[in-house]
This record gives C-alpha cells, structure tokens and sequence, in this order.
C-alpha cells in the first residue's frame, strides 16, 4: 500500500512538473517571436508546449481516479482530464486578455484548429496513433496561416488541404498491414485500473467479445453469440450500428462495453428490457438511452457501458 502511495505522488509529480514546464515552454517560445529564430521552429515549441501539457494532464487524470471511489470507472479519468485543460485554458486567456500575452496571439491560440490538434494530442496519449496524428495534422496545417508572421502562402494551403486524405489513407494502409490486430480489433481490458489489466487478444466476435476500431468508414454488426460478453468499439470520423437484440447477458456477473467515438456516432441497439447502466464522459458530444420503457426489466443482469464522446454520440434505442 505505501509503495503504490509513493508511486501515486511520484507520477504526480512528474505530471504537475510537465504541465507546469509547458507554461514556461509556451512563454519563452512567445519571447522568441520577432528575433533571428525561424517562425517555424517557433510554432514547433508551442506546439509541443501544448502536447506536454495535454499529457500532464492525461497522466493526472489518471492518477486522480486510480485509488479512489470512481477508479473502477473507464472514463472518469477523462472527466478529470476534461477538467485541468479547462484550467489551463481559463489561465491562457486570462493571460491574453490582460496583456502578459500579446494579443496577437489569440487567432493562433484560441482556435478550431487548435482544439483539433488538442484533441489529436488526447488520441496519442490514449496511444491511438492513427487517429492521433490525423486530427494533429489537421489542426496543424490550419494552423499555420494563423502564426504571427507566418511566410507561408495562404492560397497554398488552401488549395493543397486534400494531401490530408492521401495521408490519412496511407496511415490507414499502414496500420493495417503493420498491426492489423490494433486496427481492426482493439485490445480489451477487463480490468480498467491503470498499470493493470490483461489484454484480451481475440478478435471480431468470438466468444461474445466484441472489439472494433473504425476510422473513416462505417460498420453495421449484428451480435448472433448465445451469451454477449462485452468488448470495445471505437470510432474515429466514422459510424457503426451494434444490434445487441439477438444475444443475451450472461446469468451472473456484469458485461462491460466500452463505446468511444470521435468526430463520429455510435448507435446500439439493445432490449428494452436489459439493465444497462452508463457511465459517460463527453466532450461536445453526448450519451442518451432512448429505448421504449417496459415495466419489468431483468434486474438479475446487468451491462455496464462506458461511453465517450467527442464531437459525437453514443444512442442506445430498442
């Protein structure tokens, strides 16, 4: 116990240390606008300034809910990451609108493709790569107009943005003659702590697991298994319909389905008269079960759903 206290204030430490060594990162990087440093060079330490705080506050999120009431909950540490970049971002503008940041600043630092390249960093910390450098890259290259100073053409990027979709496609191709395993069929991990857990290495639906990662495209799947078990979905850009209506739960024990979409939705069909519990932790986006009510429901079973949303939604209907 005291040893997994002393790793708990460890990395939390560590965590504290990269989200306050981004701030000084991000300020000296802004000193340098305006000297002999390439503008390029510039833009590449803020960036990394706003990488390293995202994963400071990953890592914090996880620390938080690792011990604690909520721990045995897959998303919460989501929530708790939510919260510190909503901190960091509420001390960024105070700092733009009472002049410690010039205000120039503020096209570049408070912007959509900001947010998207935020949201790309959050996808590398969970160590989706794919999805990751994606949204990362987006973010990045319209970004670039908005850099004080910048040389780049304007028109230039406008006209050239669907280098994006080659690139995008080549990292799909790649991801799945390297590891198509990741790709197709996210790991299942039963037990959610952090630092724990033993993957499941079974793919499609054998066995009533259920583990998908769909990027850019969509799905439809009908679960035909006796007994449904759980598993993973996971979207990206891209839609999937799960229709639970021809499987059961099992007799004893619970079910764990983990639901995440970005930029996409999820749609599960499951009986109304299921006990289905949520657990939800969105960002722009929402969770909501929208089955018929029935009178009786079989409370001797339950499926437990943790489900997150970004820029997207998760529907369960009957």
């Amino acid at each position: 116990m005291e040893s997994t206290t002393n790793k708990s204030v460890f990395l939390s430490v560590i965590a504290l240390a990269l989200m306050a060594g981004s701030g000084l990162l991000l300020s000296w990087a802004i000193n340098l606008h305006g000297t002999s440093i390439a503008p390029g060079i510039i833009m590449i330490v803020i960036l990394g300034a706003v990488f390293l705080y995202i994963a400071g506050a990953t890592m914090m999120g996880r620390i938080v809910v690792r011990g604690g009431e909520y721990g045995k909950y897959g998303g919460a540490h989501n929530g708790i990451t939510f919260a510190f970049l909503v901190i960091g971002l509420g001390i960024l503008w105070l700092c733009l609108n009472n002049g410690v940041v010039p205000e120039m600043w503020k096209p570049f630092l408070i912007s959509w493709p900001m947010l998207l390249f935020a949201l790309g960093c959050m996808e590398l910390c969970k160590i989706r790569s794919v999805s990751g450098l994606i949204l990362a890259a987006i973010g990045t290259y319209f970004l670039v107009p908005r850099f004080p100073g910048t040389p780049i053409d304007t028109q230039f990027l406008a006209t050239s943005w669907p280098v994006f979709l080659v690139i995008a496609g080549v990292l799909i191709i790649f991801s799945i003659l390297i590891k198509p395993k990741r790709f197709r069929w996210s790991s299942y991990v039963e037990k959610s702590e952090w630092g724990t857990g033993q993957n499941d290495k079974s793919t499609g639906n054998q066995d009533g697991m259920v583990n998908y990662e769909i990027i850019f495209s969509g799905m439809e799947q009908v679960v035909l298994d006796t007994v449904f078990k759980g598993g993973r979905v996971s979207t990206v850009f891209g839609g999937m319909e799960l229709d639970l209506r021809r499987t059961s739960l099992a007799d004893e024990g619970v079910a764990t389905l983990h639901v995440e979409t970005v930029f996409g939705g999820i749609n599960i069909k499951a009986p109304g008269e299921w006990n289905i519990e949520i657990h939800s932790s969105s960002v722009f986006g929402g969770v909501s079960d929208r089955r018929i009510p029935v009178q009786e429901k079989d409370m001797t079973r339950k499926l437990v759903i943790f489900a997150e949303a970004v820029f997207g939604g998760i529907t369960i209907v009957s």
